[in-house]
């Protein structure tokens, strides 16, 4: 698998995450929320902070 799948496997998983959340839920546990921060972590690991918005639109719209 190149470097290039697994960044956009990354952002599916994150888009995939976001899809599950209700709006209305302000749970701060939540776990899918959970796992978002997680993979938008490895993204900024993998690409850096700033390069990361190339991959995903991070402002929750």
């Amino acid at each position: 698998m190149t470097r290039d799948e697994v960044l956009a496997g990354l952002t599916d998983l994150i888009r995939d995450r976001e899809s599950l959340i209700n709006p209305t839920d302000q749970d701060e546990n939540n776990v899918f929320q959970h796992d978002i921060e997680v993979l938008k972590s490895a993204l900024e690991l993998m690409v850096g902070r700033h390069s990361i918005y190339l991959y995903i639109d991070l402002s929750g719209s």
